[in-house]
């Protein structure tokens, strides 16, 4: 429920705003006939309540936050025809929970006074009836895979029964971010081991090839071959390793929206949320969460040519949870960095090599330079599924080169001369010495001692 639409807010039953700024708001209570609680005139203390309950879930200024519990104390009668003003002030701020401090006069005469505790209602539409972003669901014998190419005009929804149609899936970019490609991965190695009866290295050496950079895919891969000689059931070790992403992710998101300021306006590239994992997101789940816990952020979102990863993907996913964003070119991120307008930037990762260089999508370095020089911290998010510890530098990663035609193209226009030939690079590496952190599930780590995430 929004407060703000709520029917009763709407009739100015629980009084009227006059004044909302950070962390505090006031409400007007004009009393009427229909509140009287005797034959005496009185005001019925549940109206008191509510006007002062509305001014602190205003101060917290948030459509999803809810009363969870009120020391209150009426101090003086209030008659029908009376003006009561709430002040409400929020006094202790946890990220998720807030204590507000709620103060109601008539005139100059203290009517009321309470302590007000609110929460957020962190899944409230992950979870519920609205809305549930998942990029692929598991039916036991096929992989319900959502069309990411076609987004976000149209959510179509392919239906893969063996291994080659998940590997062309991959390969072909109805599915991306690596952690989701490894989760597809590893029900794709179900699909041909467990159901086609197929040669185990063929479907392992098929699926590994499709895309050289994301770390996942590799990862997903090696696991699920080891636990099919160990003797495991293969289709409950690509379950586990769909819901070990999801809860990586949640994880992340709430260890790193701690780093994000409130009122930020935080930049970020590619797609990372939902779409690009099993669920919640890597960079954008951080997002996902300072917003969900009250931060107040507003999101630029590169557009990412040439797929349009942040115009298609990202923005769909800020739009169906109302969080505020604007897309942006590429190009633009410099400028507003330059004016004042980011004040932190963070990224996903396909790969992170055992000295904290990162692949991500191309764009990626051009940002961490950006930063750089207008001292904009800039943040990489990624479950240590992504470290790859066998690399120490980032020089030693193969970049995939997509097709030029790919550049040429854009939103299935022809937008370059046939004549012109192109370079279509996937991916850029970003060097420890320009990352101000890396966020996983373990925690926050310098890039050079990244590998202290691995241990357990």
């Amino acid at each position: 429920m929004d407060i703000r639409t709520h029917l009763g807010i709407n009739q100015e039953l629980s009084g009227k705003p006059v004044k909302v700024a950070e962390g505090y708001a006031e409400v007007l209570l004009k009393t009427q006939e229909s509140m009287k609680a005797d034959d005496k005139g009185l005001v019925h203390g549940g109206f008191i309540f509510s006007a002062a309950d509305y001014a602190s879930m205003l101060a917290v200024n948030h459509p999803n936050v809810v009363l969870a519990g009120a020391n209150v104390k009426f101090l003086k009668p209030v008659k029908v025809g009376d003006e009561i003003i709430c002040k409400a002030r929020v006094s202790e701020d946890k990220g998720k929970k807030k204590k507000v401090l709620v103060e109601c006069f008539k005139g100059e005469d203290k009517v009321f006074e309470g302590e007000f505790f609110t929460v957020f209602l962190i899944d409230m539409f992950w979870r519920g009836e609205k809305m549930e972003v998942k990029p692929f669901y598991w039916k036991g014998d096929k992989l319900l895979l959502l069309d990411q190419r076609k987004l976000p005009h149209q959510e179509v929804w392919l239906e893969l029964k063996t291994y080659e149609e998940v590997a062309k899936a991959i390969k072909e970019m109805a599915v991306r971010g690596a952690p989701a490609i490894g989760c597809t991965a590893a029900y794709g190695f179900v699909l041909g081991v467990k159901v086609q009866k197929e040669d185990p290295e063929k479907v392992y050496e098929t699926l590994k090839n499709t895309r050289p950079t994301a770390y996942n895919l590799f990862w997903a891969l090696d696991r699920m071959m080891k636990a099919l000689k160990e003797g495991k059931d293969i289709e409950e070790e690509a379950k586990e390793i769909e819901k070990e992403d999801y809860e990586a992710n949640k994880r992340m998101g709430e260890i790193g929206s701690e780093i994000v300021p409130l009122n930020a306006k935080v930049l970020t590239h590619c797609n990372t949320g939902a779409l690009a994992t099993a669920g919640w997101g890597t960079a954008l789940g951080v997002i996902r969460s300072a917003h969900y816990g009250g931060k107040n952020i507003f999101v630029w979102v590169d557009e990412t040519r040439p797929y349009l990863q942040g115009a298609r993907l990202t923005a769909w996913e800020l739009v169906k949870e109302s969080i505020p964003h604007k897309i942006i070119t590429d190009s633009t991120a410099g400028f507003l960095m330059k004016k004042g307008m980011v004040d932190l930037v963070i990224v996903g990762a396909d790969r992170i090599t055992a000295k904290g260089d990162v692949a991500n999508k191309i764009g990626t370095y051009t940002l961490a330079v950006l930063c750089k020089e207008h001292n904009v911290p800039f943040y990489v998010a990624a479950p240590t599924s992504t470290i790859d510890s066998n690399i120490k530098s980032g020089e030693e990663i193969i970049i995939e080169e997509r097709s030029p035609e790919e550049v040429k193209v854009c939103g299935g226009c022809a937008i370059a001369p046939k004549e012109s030939d192109a370079l279509h690079l996937a991916f850029d590496i970003t060097p420890a010495e320009l990352i101000t952190g890396i966020i996983t599930e373990k925690g926050i780590f310098k890039p050079e001692r990244i590998t202290e995430a691995l241990k357990d």
